[in-house]
This record gives C-alpha cells, structure tokens and sequence, in this order.
C-alpha cells in the first residue's frame, strides 16, 4: 500500500485516540464533560448519556450535518447555474461580470507583496491560467458559486453546531 495514503490513516486514528484520551483524562479530573456541548469529546465523557444515546446522538448528528452539507451543496451548485446561464444568455451580464472581474484585478493591482503586484502574482498561477482559459459562463458561475460557498459555510457550520448541541440535550436523562 501507498505511504501517502497510511500516513494521514494512522495520524487520523492516532489524533482520535489522543484527542478521546485527553477528554477522559480532562473527564476525571475536573468531573465535568469535556469540550463543547455537541462535540465528539463532550457526548464521550457526558454521564447523563449511556451508551445507547451516545451512539444515537453520534449517528444523529452525523445525518443532520449531511443533510445541512446537502442543501449547501445543492445551493451552490444552483447559484452557479443560474449565475452561467445568466451570463450565457445575456450580454449585459457578460458585460457586468468582465467589469467585476476587472475591477478585482485592478484592486489587486494596487496590493503588493515584496514588490510584486499581487494582479501579477494571481496571473502567473496555474490555476489562475486555467481558470481564465474558460468561457465566460463558466467563469461567472464558478465565481458566483465559491461567493455563496464562502459566504454561507461559516453560517451553516455554525447552525449546525448549534443543532449537534441540541441533539446532545434531547438526549441527555
């Protein structure tokens, strides 16, 4: 097997162990649940879950955060969508964006970074020159869609803390 894949598998277990560790160690001391209500570590060393609830509280809040990365998801890729077919089929939106797109780059023409223009920095990268490569609709709806990402996975990440929480409590004797 693939040392690249073994390595992130055995960190990734031997990060759960010690992170389960410490919160029962953190459990013994202090007498108090560790972590925040909601977290792996808090529904572990929580005494007023069993065992039963604490696997049911686990599998509950791992549907609900699929169905939250779902309809984020789903959002994003309508946005972008909806933001390519807009700019496919209508000149003045092509228009809007190049002037958006524009206006980025000349903002970022006045950043610089140990001299260099960050316009030029962002140019000369592959990603960059892949991207531009692109027709406009699907550059519009990539952008359209990575604004709604950005703007909406700090909301949903926070939601859906809130939900992990409240499964906890609904679950606790």
């Amino acid at each position: 097997m693939n040392m690249n894949v073994i390595a992130p598998i055995v960190g990734g277990v031997a990060g759960t162990g010690l992170a389960l560790g410490g919160s029962a160690i953190y459990k013994k001391v202090s007498g108090k649940p560790a972590g925040v209500p909601g977290s792996v570590a808090h529904i572990v060393t929580n005494e007023k879950l069993d065992n039963k609830a604490k696997a049911e509280v686990i599998k509950e809040q791992f549907v609900e955060g699929t169905k939250d990365t779902l309809k984020l998801g789903g959002a994003v890729v309508g946005t972008a969508t909806a933001a390519s077919l807009i700019t496919g089929n209508s000149e003045k939106a092509a228009n809007v964006f190049n002037k958006i797109k524009s206006s980025v780059g000349d903002a970022l023409a006045k950043c610089s970074i140990n001299g260099n223009n960050l316009k030029d920095i962002v140019k000369n990268t592959k990603v960059f020159q892949k991207f531009n490569s692109l027709p406009t609709p699907a550059k519009a709806g990539i952008a359209a869609g990575a604004a709604l990402l950005a703007l909406a996975a700090p909301i949903v990440a926070l939601v859906s803390a809130q939900k992990a929480g409240y499964i906890e409590g609904k679950h606790e004797e």
